[in-house]
């Protein structure tokens, strides 16, 4: 399995945000209105928008929040608003292939899911706006901002796959 590993060049370029920065209950709001596939990166991304009576198509979460674990309530809150359950490794400041098609094959999946990783799964909103389809939205947290709104695009799918070209490739 192959995995590609973030430096600090690529890195920099992740701090510009890919959408539209906005507070949890606002985006909430304009997601109810799209009537579009989501995908949620971050647990408290996902619980905030639960909360706010939203509920992302899928989920993705690792337990923790700016490197700290959370509390489990958060993580079955999350979970108890999908059938399905997937599990897969990431290492910190990478994305790997099993991650990928984990995430490619819940986007194909019609019911949603929650998507548990084991490590981080911050990159995986890098995979996602590869992957989504044009038109879907992806949601991630921005820490200390809000959140960030990414409508898909060919833009946002080219800013994501440039970013990822120059991710260096490691054997796991």
């Amino acid at each position: 399995m192959s995995a590609r590993k973030l430096g600090e060049k690529q890195r920099e370029l992740l701090h510009r945000p890919f959408g539209k920065v906005m507070r949890a209950c606002d985006a909430a709001v304009k997601l109810k209105k799209a009537k579009k596939n989501v995908v949620s990166v971050g647990d408290i991304c996902s619980f905030n928008l639960i909360e706010y009576g939203f509920i992302p198509h899928i989920s993705i979460g690792d337990g923790k929040s700016l490197r700290e674990k959370i509390s489990t309530d958060i993580t079955c809150a999350i979970k108890s608003n999908y059938q399905k359950e997937y599990h897969v490794k990431n290492h910190a400041g990478t994305l790997n292939d099993s991650a990928m098609l984990i995430l490619e094959f819940a986007l194909l999946d019609k019911q949603g899911c929650y998507i548990e990783v084991d490590g981080e799964e911050d990159l995986l909103a890098l995979a996602a706006m590869m992957k989504c389809k044009t038109g879907e939205i992806v949601v991630y947290g921005q820490p200390g901002q809000g959140m960030v709104y990414v409508k898909i695009d060919s833009k946002v799918k080219a800013r994501a796959k440039a970013v990822f070209d120059k991710m260096k490739v490691v054997k796991k």
